[in-house]
């Protein structure tokens, strides 16, 4: 069994439907990527990274879904890989097989350090196959996740009321601003540091990652690559009123092709800003924006870092569930050398 690379519709949907029968067997309200934004990495980089799809088959059946994605502005050395094996061929050791060879291809890559955010469990298993596998190879925990689930339809006005006003009488002072595809022109600057912020501030565990480098022209690149992949961007900033800057923001996608399930992406305040439940604030207003704009929606999934004890608090308090766990797991490689 061999991973070949996806370069055409076929091999395309033949990804796609090992990865939504995974995710589907696995998960609750955790879609495959729709066509849209799986189809436009084919044609090359994509928002600062370059993303490559693979599938294995056996006897012309899709069993494995795999991925190597790799940053091309900073930390040059990390490939982020994804596997999935069809839940119709699990137990049979193809998972290992196909590991091994992404190893590979991310050595191949000139690639030494990769990572791979794999399921404590899932809704079968405990612990899930994925971590005694990456164990197996000498991967090592790094960061501990947890994924959230807003049920939209198990929230009303009357419970989010007494958030939003005191959030409001605690934020006197700053105002909000809201956008969907493109972020004003006068706060792209603000928005790209902001961007390089949550490289830094956000608990990253013990992962070796380095600072990310943002301006604007690499801002707009990735606000493009939002568009380009078929998704709905919502996104609402804090401004400070004396200074005009705006200091954080809280934004949120959604599939044009799969509406009912969303993903709350990041929030972030700049630390002399903090102390004003801004944080709750921003996701207040963006997930008003979300009822309004777009009344299908009946999901949203975050992820928080299991000692970022505030935004945690906050998620809790509008409704999000735990789900599961998920531990980012790392694993360096030896250098590709020149005789091989």
């Amino acid at each position: 069994m061999e991973l070949t690379k996806v370069v055409d519709e076929a091999g395309l949907a033949a990804w796609r439907s090992v990865l939504a029968a995974s995710l589907g067997a696995d998960f609750v309200a955790l879609p495959a990527p729709s066509v849209a934004d799986s189809r436009v990495l084919l044609s090359g980089p994509v928002g600062g990274e370059q993303t490559d799809l693979f599938i294995a088959q056996i006897d012309g059946k899709p069993v494995v879904a795999a991925s190597t994605r790799c940053p091309l502005h900073d930390n040059l050395t990390i490939a982020n890989l994804g596997l999935d094996v069809h839940p119709d061929h699990r137990g049979r050791g193809y998972g290992r097989v196909a590991a091994g060879g992404l190893l590979e291809i991310a050595r191949g890559l000139g690639r030494t350090r990769v990572l791979c955010e794999v399921a404590a469990a899932t809704r079968t298993t405990s612990p899930s196959p994925g971590e005694a596998l990456a164990r197996s190879f000498g991967a090592h925990p790094m960061h501990a996740e947890t994924r959230r689930l807003l049920e939209l339809d198990a929230i009303s006005d009357s419970d989010l009321e007494p958030l939003r006003t005191a959030s409001v009488a605690a934020s006197a002072g700053y105002s909000l601003v809201a956008w969907g595809d493109h972020t004003p022109a006068e706060y792209v600057e603000d928005m790209a540091e902001l961007q390089a912020l949550m490289s830094t501030d956000p608990p990253q565990g013990e992962l070796d990652l380095e600072p990310e480098n943002w301006d604007a022209a690499r801002y707009l690149e990735r606000e493009q690559s939002i568009i380009d992949r078929g998704r709905i961007h919502l996104s609402v900033g804090a401004v400070e009123d004396r200074s005009g800057k705006l200091i954080g923001f809280s934004d949120l996608a959604l599939a044009k092709e799969d509406l009912p399930i969303g993903f709350q992406w990041s929030t972030i305040v700049r630390g002399e800003h903090r102390g004003h439940r801004l944080g709750m604030r921003l996701k207040l207003a963006n997930l008003d924006e979300v009822r309004r704009q777009l009344p299908e929606v009946r999901y949203l999934n975050t992820w928080n870092a299991d000692e970022n004890a505030y935004i945690v608090g906050v998620n809790e308090r509008l409704g999000y569930r735990p789900m599961e766990s998920w531990t980012e797991w790392q694993l360096d490689l030896e250098p590709e050398s020149a005789g091989d």
